[in-house]
């Protein structure tokens, strides 16, 4: 293959910056938590010509599955929050490219002058996103006061997470050092999370003490894993 035919890919990579990708999930609302509740916080090149209302494809480089759309909400500084409008055939992850509709492309400035082979120059300047199995997560779980039972909203999001995430890396449960909660009730719920992951196929899971959380209406033990 000679360098003409990759001459428009090396232009678009050496004038864009960082792209528009997921930085973080927020969420709106009183837990349990449904999917409309959360809130992508999106950064990169090309934020401050985003509107309300706009429009963002998920992309993910080498999957080919659907990720869905995002509809930007509200625009703060040097970010913008958008929720999910259309479900893809997977969850949105942090990291996941972010392609606005509604941003035209700038005026190409002058041809540099290009190597007869780009090809080691093109993967320099590809963007570095993040794979599943390189992000770390840690989202609670939520209980009735005095309960240690999982309810079907609590069992849905650990098949999610693990569906995301894949069951390599450290897998850990992480409950927070609150007095209300006795010993025997922390650890009931902890046990029921173990044996809904290791239905999911995860079969080392950590229990850690964390520092003192509270809500107003449940009790929650978080779900992490890392790289």
């Amino acid at each position: 293959m000679r360098w003409p035919f990759l001459l428009p890919l090396l232009l678009s990579l050496a004038c864009a910056g960082s792209p528009l990708r997921i930085a973080s999930v927020e969420r709106s609302g009183e837990p349990p938590y449904d999917s409309g509740d959360r809130l992508y916080r999106v950064t990169g090149d090309g934020w401050e010509d985003l509107k309300v209302g706009g429009n963002l494809d998920l992309r993910r480089p080498g999957d080919r599955r659907s990720l869905g759309r995002l509809e930007v909400v509200s625009v703060g500084r040097g970010f913008v929050l958008a929720r999910m409008a259309d479900r893809g055939d997977t969850y949105p992850l942090v990291g996941d490219l972010a392609v606005s509709r509604d941003i035209r492309p700038q005026p190409l400035p002058g041809l540099p002058d290009l190597d007869p082979n780009p090809l080691p120059v093109l993967a320099s300047l590809a963007p570095q996103v993040p794979q599943a199995n390189q992000l770390r997560l840690q989202e609670p779980i939520f209980f009735i006061r005095g309960q240690s039972a999982l309810s079907p909203g609590g069992e849905k999001k650990v098949d999610s997470w693990v569906q995301a995430y894949g069951r390599d890396g450290r897998w850990f449960l992480l409950y927070p050092a609150d007095p209300r909660q006795t010993e025997e009730l922390v650890q009931a719920r902890c046990q029921a999370l173990k044996a809904k992951l290791g239905q999911l196929g995860i079969r080392s899971v950590e229990i850690r003490r964390g520092p003192f959380e509270s809500h107003e209406k449940y009790d929650f033990v978080r779900v992490g894993r890392e790289p």
